[in-house]
């Protein structure tokens, strides 16, 4: 009998081939893995950058609304990052799994999504994350040099960065480790 090749379609992304020629999305936060056609990758890639798009709409509320919101410009758009994230995660797990096959998957298919290669990438992705908490960084330091600014306001401008930078720092020591421990 002829083993078939296990591709990987986009690891990083949980979207893996396996041996019976199935393509499959592993969820690591449910640990389930799910069968999956090839419409549904635009789906998953959205799910997995809900992060840019989030960082996107506070982009556009921080520069579109500099006159309207003056001082909470800030705080507002972090809120509606916060929400664009929640829906698009909301969505993705309440609609994308409503109608999908849980799959069956053994030991050596999953092997893909702990390749040294693929935990590279996600330490990449994670990279850009970091870098664009960094320039939300210095918007908030531009934007608390205003005279007119509340303390309170300042404070929880600069925690949300300090957390955010923390927790994609913190993320960063895990992957690296990973690469370390990760099969070949």
């Amino acid at each position: 009998m002829r083993e078939v090749n296990q591709k990987a379609v986009d690891a990083s992304f949980g979207i893996i081939r396996d041996n019976k020629r199935r393509t499959i999305y592993y969820d690591k936060h449910h640990q389930q893995a799910y069968q999956i056609s090839d419409k549904d990758h635009k789906w998953i890639k959205v799910n997995h950058l809900a992060f840019f798009l989030s960082i996107i709409f506070f982009y556009l509320v921080w520069i579109l609304f500099t006159g309207v919101l003056k001082d909470y410009r800030t705080l507002v758009g972090f809120g509606v990052a916060s929400v664009v994230y929640g829906l698009i995660k909301f969505f993705f797990y309440r609609l994308f799994f409503k109608e999908k096959a849980l799959a069956k998957t053994s030991p050596e298919t999953l092997k893909t999504i702990n390749q040294k290669s693929t935990i590279k990438e996600l330490r990449s992705f994670n990279r850009y994350k970091l870098a664009f908490v960094f320039m939300y960084g210095i918007l908030i330091v531009i934007d608390t040099l205003s005279p007119t600014m509340d303390l309170w306001l300042r404070i929880i401008q600069i925690l949300v960065v300090v957390v955010m930078v923390g927790y994609f720092l913190k993320r960063e020591l895990d992957l690296t480790r990973q690469i370390k421990t990760a099969i070949s």
